[in-house]
């Protein structure tokens, strides 16, 4: 019974984390709604206008992407290493060099850097919370933050779809 309590205790805090994750992305989106167009033209981003593209892609960013990335960093990174402050920061560094070669390949030097910044402190939060509430709360926290951001993608490409002209060709693939 305890082992039960346990796990719907991550549940439920991941419930929270999820919702605070999402609600913070969903709710800077829509303050930049109004500017949307401005940023859309510098985002660059490889988007294809396929339903099932978009299908894989969603299935694989909120279903499986955090379960791996929770798996592989949180769990058989830092466990494989001794549990040292300075071990956190390097798989930190890690994950966040990793994302950030992912965001210069797609948009170039400056969001590359950025990103790297980001990516370090949601590498150090999510950390965090596996530390404090376990595997399953840090998932689910993952899942909310990616399922956001697909929203976010969702939006843009149908603007994309809707206002061909208003982007740059690369944008429109």
């Amino acid at each position: 019974m305890n082992e039960l309590h346990h796990r719907s205790q991550q549940v439920t805090d991941g419930l929270w984390y999820f919702t605070g994750a999402f609600s913070i992305i969903f709710i800077t989106f829509m303050y930049y709604y109004e500017l949307r167009f401005d940023l859309l033209k510098h985002a660059r981003l490889p988007i294809t206008h396929s339903p099932l593209y978009l299908l894989g892609i969603l299935l694989d960013m909120v279903l499986l992407n955090p379960l791996l990335d929770e798996w592989l960093w949180r769990v058989f990174y830092l466990k494989s290493m001794p549990d040292t402050y300075l071990q956190k920061v390097g798989i930190n560094i890690f994950y966040a060099s990793y994302h950030g070669v992912i965001l210069f390949y797609c948009q170039g030097l400056f969001s590359a850097l950025v990103g790297i910044s980001s990516y370090m402190s949601l590498a150090a939060s999510l950390t965090f919370i596996r530390e404090r509430h376990g595997f399953i709360t840090c998932v689910i926290t993952h899942l909310g933050i990616n399922f956001a951001l697909m929203l976010v993608l969702a939006d843009v490409s149908f603007h994309i779809q809707t206002h061909p002209t208003d982007f740059p060709l690369r944008m429109r693939a």
